[in-house]
């Protein structure tokens, strides 16, 4: 949503314990599942409690983290708007993980991943440089001036690690 603060949003029902816990809290995690890991998406999809039995996963700051997944969020409640049934919540995001697994997908009642890369107009590519520069430093190593994040390096404070 946005890298200056980073932030994020989700919607989550009203009448959801989720978001009944986030107001009390003022905290969530985003586990982005790896492409890999559909029957987690349609296990955490689906009503129930039993979500967590059975699956790997720790407790990270005291939020959930899934093992495997291809990127990881922790985020604070910044604002939260009312949207009909839904609330829409925008979380500022103050430490995250990435792995080089690409991420799940869901599409048209589909899984699946990006597709490959693709050239980059001039254009495109300057835009993608300046965000590499704003997300992980003007310094960061690379010729073309993106770069792997470092610990430490995200924007506005925010740890970020890279597996």
């Amino acid at each position: 949503l946005s890298l200056d603060p980073p932030l994020v949003s989700i919607a989550l029902m009203c009448r959801s314990g989720l978001l009944a816990g986030l107001r009390e809290s003022r905290r969530f995690a985003i586990n982005l599942l790896a492409e890999d890991q559909a029957d987690l998406a349609l296990r955490f999809a689906a009503p129930g409690a039993e979500r967590f039995e059975g699956i790997d996963w720790h407790l990270h700051r005291g939020l959930p983290r899934l093992a495997g997944v291809a990127r990881y969020l922790d985020c604070t409640l910044h604002t939260e708007v009312a949207g009909g049934d839904h609330a829409l919540i925008f979380g500022r995001v103050t430490d995250c993980w990435m792995s080089d697994t690409p991420p799940l997908i869901h599409a048209a009642r589909r899984f699946g991943t990006h597709s490959g890369l693709v050239r980059l107009r001039t254009g495109q590519a300057r835009l993608a440089r300046r965000i590499d520069d704003l997300y992980y430093g003007e310094a960061s190593g690379r010729p073309d001036g993106g770069g792997v994040p470092q610990p430490g390096g995200g924007p506005a404070g925010v740890s970020t690690t890279r597996a």
